[in-house]
């Protein structure tokens, strides 16, 4: 129950964890369940099946090969368990979340995934899928977010929007970290192209009203608030340290 794809489903209401100090939940895709999460926020001590999983291969490879090698489990768990499973950024158009991605990447070792390229990739030019109406853009961009159920070790980059659909931070939260990366309208104003972003329609004095309606959004999805400044390399560092440090 509540493994992927029917991930909205959790065996037990949050109430009854209430009666427990430590949870143990032997799904690993996704390894944040809804139970799980329940059970984080309600102050519980947890753990996936990650560990389980990996016990059982080596132990299936010790029966057919006739050997011992239960002493690599710990690595191969090290080696699957990073600090986090995926780091999805969100934030206001222009804020940085491709390039401080890209650079986040980097520097943890990760893929790096930008969710309008896949979107481009997947369903055509962005202001094409605009032309149809915002609600059709916003179901190619629910599918793209969808198709990433299986990525590990990847930084995403999210569209402004994706904080649109509920459904779509739901399918984040599950994969990893989600980080608002917090840059004011007012710095956006001056270096974001206004001519390639549909919704600021040529008018880069439009991210105020999408800050306006948005900044409560990335505030409520988010684990973390990251500030911006203007060295995007000192940002995605930053940020590379935190994680690494498990402060996030």
């Amino acid at each position: 129950v509540g493994m992927h794809p029917h991930t909205d489903a959790a065996p037990v209401s949050a109430d009854v964890l209430t009666r427990f100090e430590a949870l143990a939940d032997l799904i690993y895709n996704p390894r944040q369940t809804l139970l799980k999460r329940r059970a984080r926020a309600a102050g519980l001590v947890t753990a996936d099946g990650l560990l389980m999983l990996i016990a059982q291969a080596v132990r299936a490879q010790e029966i057919w090969n006739d050997g011992s090698f239960a002493h690599i489990i710990p690595a191969l768990y090290e080696n699957w368990a990073a600090p986090v499973e995926n780091v999805s950024l969100i934030g206001l158009p222009g804020c940085g979340k491709t390039t401080v991605g890209a650079l986040l990447a980097g520097e943890m070792g990760y893929d790096f995934i930008d969710v309008d390229q896949l979107i481009v990739r997947r369903f055509g030019p962005i202001p094409q899928l605009f032309a149809r109406g915002e609600a059709h853009f916003r179901a190619c961009e629910t599918a793209v977010v969808e198709s990433l159920a299986d990525v590990r070790h990847s930084v995403i980059a999210c569209g402004g929007g994706t904080v649109e659909r509920p459904y779509n931070m739901q399918l984040l939260s599950q994969m990893g970290v989600i980080l608002f990366l917090d840059r004011p309208a007012d710095d956006i104003i001056g270096h974001v192209d206004a001519h390639s972003r549909p919704l600021l329609g040529g008018d880069p004095q439009r991210v105020r009203a999408l800050e306006r309606r948005r900044r409560c959004l990335y505030q409520d999805y988010c684990h973390a608030a990251i500030p911006v400044t203007a060295d995007a390399q000192h940002t995605a560092r930053q940020i590379a340290a935190l994680l690494q440090e498990e402060t996030l």
